[in-house]
């Protein structure tokens, strides 16, 4: 199953996508076990790391970073989001208010960090990859072979859109120029005169304002677990994993092993 899609929040996460490796498919037997085993196994890995937010080893999941969290109007993860956050350098029309139909990306702000935006959403304010649910969502189980043997891999697989800031800039906001259109008033055509495009004030009156300059982009799934498991423990990010998201403790194993070996007494009768 791939990712929810629906736009509630916080996002239900979808069930664990298994895959077959073209070389096992047609060929080996107990494949399909191996897949069931496979996708068994990383439901119980993501399980756990949700309800109580510790890898294989026992670490906590990092904290959400401290302080104020700011994004833009055009940032993709806001979609469905119920938090609306504090307009900071936006183009303002003449009567104040936020004009959304300008073209340029808003900037938003929340003063209460990360953790405000997810609570908005009825989500947990910690740091555990639920509020999209999209790396979530590509989690898979692969059965695939190596070295002659059958193994299951269990991976991060699909992409999820991102921003990528490129700074801020100042510039003039201009309102949409309208076209000349007739339109029919009893009977007779008549020609509406279009509008110029008009500058538009920012909040201090004046004609150039400060927006946040980004592009649309995309991030692998498995980019995004690799940059989560090396934040610290304030949330800072560090060059090396300081947390596992995919690893099972020396109990989980052996549920496992005792899983496959019923299996396989199954088979075998």
């Amino acid at each position: 199953m791939r990712a929810a899609t629906a736009t509630t929040r916080p996002v239900p996460v979808s069930g664990v996508r298994v895959k077959y490796a073209k070389k096992i498919r047609a060929v080996f037997p107990r494949k399909e076990q191996m897949g069931a085993l496979g996708q068994y196994a990383a439901e119980m890995m993501r399980d756990r790391v949700l309800k109580t937010q510790r890898d294989a080893n026992g670490r906590r999941m990092p904290s959400l970073k401290s302080g104020s969290w700011g994004t833009t109007k055009a940032d993709p993860r806001l979609k469905g989001s119920k938090s609306t956050g504090r307009p900071s350098g936006t183009a303002l029309g003449g009567d104040g208010h936020v004009v959304r139909g300008s073209g340029e990306p808003i900037g938003l702000f929340w003063d209460g960090g990360f953790a405000e935006v997810k609570r908005a959403d009825g989500a947990k304010g910690v740091s555990d990859g639920k509020w999209t649910g999209r790396m979530w969502g590509g989690l898979t189980a692969s059965v695939t072979l190596r070295k002659g043997r059958k193994v299951v891999r269990i991976h991060f697989t699909g992409k999820s859109p991102t921003l990528v800031f490129r700074g801020r800039k100042r510039r003039v906001m201009k309102s949409r120029a309208t076209a000349d259109k007739y339109i029919t008033v009893g009977g007779k055509s008549i020609l509406v005169r279009g509008r110029k495009a008009q500058p538009l004030l920012n909040e201090k009156g004046r004609k150039r304002t400060e927006v946040v300059n980004v592009n649309r982009s995309t991030v692998t799934n498995q980019e995004k677990a690799d940059a989560f498991q090396r934040r610290g423990p304030s949330g800072d990010r560090k060059k090396t994993a300081q947390f596992q998201l995919l690893g099972f403790s020396a109990k989980e194993m052996a549920v496992l092993a005792k899983r496959w070996r019923q299996v396989w007494k199954q088979e075998n009768r």
